[in-house]
């Protein structure tokens, strides 16, 4: 989907958002300033092997380059929702308090949502986010519903961390998956977001914490899609895309983020 829109900030200060993006993007680039390759093993490396990139990598081979057409096709497929089914658990969610719901109730929730899936598919996180993208972005997520329960001690099994998930898995060229102890650490800070002109129609129906949720995503996003918008730094992205765990650009942002938290030496170096 083309980018046709003009690009409207929707942070209140919009001073204080530029810094804050500026000094995630420093952090960012000191990491890519390393050579290439190295780097792409580094983070294979410190992400490893197991059934979540097995998992991920069926899941991903078959969503990546897949038209609207074929979306629809997969989410019709009940093999294909057993893998994403399988996939997330295998990426913690059905684990340390965090509850998936049965395999009929997760289906039924991702069939409601199809139209959704289909009018995003195809978009990229690099070329921008519009109306055109963020109306049905924000009501997928808000509509998605495949948790059973959340715990208080265990926000990783909010809606926040289980639909950026599944969203990913999904629209993997448009959608980051989001933790807390990694990703929503990494953007903290970022600004107040004001929120779209086109809300979800059930915003309404949500209470503060799934309200709060949504802000979040809509928050990473929009910040992630301003850092790629640097040409240097998205070249160097894309240099980075393999067939392990780096399969997009989102995912590469991502992987980069768990890095940097995991070793902040290699992304405070001063250029």
């Amino acid at each position: 989907m083309a980018n046709l829109m003009p690009r409207v900030s929707v942070y209140r200060d919009l001073e204080k958002f530029r810094e804050k993006v500026w000094e995630r993007t420093k952090k960012l680039e000191a990491l890519l300033e390393q050579d290439t390759e190295q780097l792409r093993k580094e983070i294979n490396s410190t992400l490893g092997c197991g059934p979540d990139l097995y998992f991920y990598q069926k899941t991903v081979s078959l969503t990546k380059h897949a038209s609207s057409r074929e979306i629809e096709t997969l989410l019709l497929d009940d093999q294909f929702i057993e893998l994403l089914y399988a996939t997330l658990t295998s990426w913690g969610m059905h684990s340390r308090g965090a509850r998936m719901k049965d395999f009929y109730e997760f289906s039924q929730n991702i069939r409601k949502n199809i139209s959704l899936f289909t009018q995003l598919a195809g978009c990229h996180l690099e070329n921008g986010l519009n109306d055109n993208i963020v109306k049905p972005l924000l009501e997928l997520f808000s509509s998605l519903d495949i948790m059973r329960s959340r715990k208080k001690a265990n926000k990783e099994a909010s809606k926040l961390v289980a639909n950026s998930k599944l969203m990913h898995f999904i629209l993997p060229n448009l959608v980051m998956p989001i933790d807390r102890t990694h990703t929503v650490e990494f953007f903290k800070g970022c600004g107040r977001v004001r929120l779209p002109p086109h809300m979800p129609e059930n915003w309404h129906r949500l209470d503060e914490e799934n309200k709060s949720d949504v802000r979040t995503f809509f928050r990473i996003h929009q910040t992630v899609s301003e850092i790629i918008q640097k040409q240097r730094i998205l070249t160097k992205l894309q240099a980075l895309i393999d067939n392990e765990w780096n399969q997009t650009i989102p995912k590469a942002i991502d992987n980069l983020i768990i890095y940097c938290k995991k070793h902040p030496e290699k992304c405070n170096r001063k250029r």
